[in-house]
């Protein structure tokens, strides 16, 4: 059984994450917004009593250095059924300083809570898949492989895998990030250097447009 979504502040209160666990949230979690920021349930209930819970909102999502974008795919996932637009750059796209790469429209109910959940999902795919596209721009055609599992929680670990598959790298070591990038996984013998450069500004994209999944 899924975990019930928050839909305000004394949901919050009344939820007990049990001890018989790891550290890290669950999917179910996740989807539910247990992993927001608490505020953002605040504002729901201020919104709730003023009767805009339902007003319609535009978010728009950039940074402040360029980069590779990647993540969205997830973030189209957890919308799932909301009914909110979403425009964004492609899995891969390069991007500028200051440009808008995600523009989620619709009622502030069906995603506000989520803004936390959504840029950590961006964030950190992007994040990754910019070094990663870095190291193979630096490697000047040389096979790059990716093996940082063990520098990050297990948790996310697949996930970074796959952003550097986004990016590029042609091997990894983690079943299920390759398997997420839809790439087979022969693995590899651990590198003696790795190299993580951050930081790529690059030419400007149009949105393109994710139809909502319904």
């Amino acid at each position: 059984m899924g975990s019930p979504r928050l839909d305000r502040l004394s949901d919050v209160y009344a939820f007990e994450p049990g001890t018989a666990r790891l550290f890290s949230a669950t999917h179910e979690e996740i989807l539910s917004g247990k992993t927001t920021d608490i505020y953002f349930v605040k504002t729901r209930d201020i919104l709730d009593a003023c009767g805009r819970l339902d007003a319609p909102v535009v978010a728009e999502i950039f940074a402040k250095r360029g980069g590779v974008f990647a993540g969205i795919p997830e973030v189209v996932s957890l919308l799932e059924d909301t009914g909110v637009e979403i425009l964004s750059l492609r899995e891969g796209d390069i991007f500028a300083p200051d440009e808008v790469v995600t523009r989620i429209s619709g009622p502030y109910s069906a995603f506000g809570m989520y803004e936390t959940v959504i840029l950590g999902m961006l964030a950190s795919s992007t994040g990754w898949a910019t070094a990663a596209r870095e190291c193979v721009e630096a490697a000047g055609g040389k096979p790059v492989l990716s093996f940082g599992a063990r520098h990050v929680h297990p948790a996310v670990s697949s996930v970074m895998e796959r952003a550097a598959v986004v990016a590029g790298l042609r091997r990894r070591q983690l079943h299920p990030g390759g398997q997420a990038g839809g790439h087979r996984t022969p693995g590899h013998h651990p590198p003696r250097r790795h190299t993580d450069r951050r930081g790529h500004p690059g030419d400007s994209q149009d949105l393109r447009r994710l139809p909502p999944r319904r």
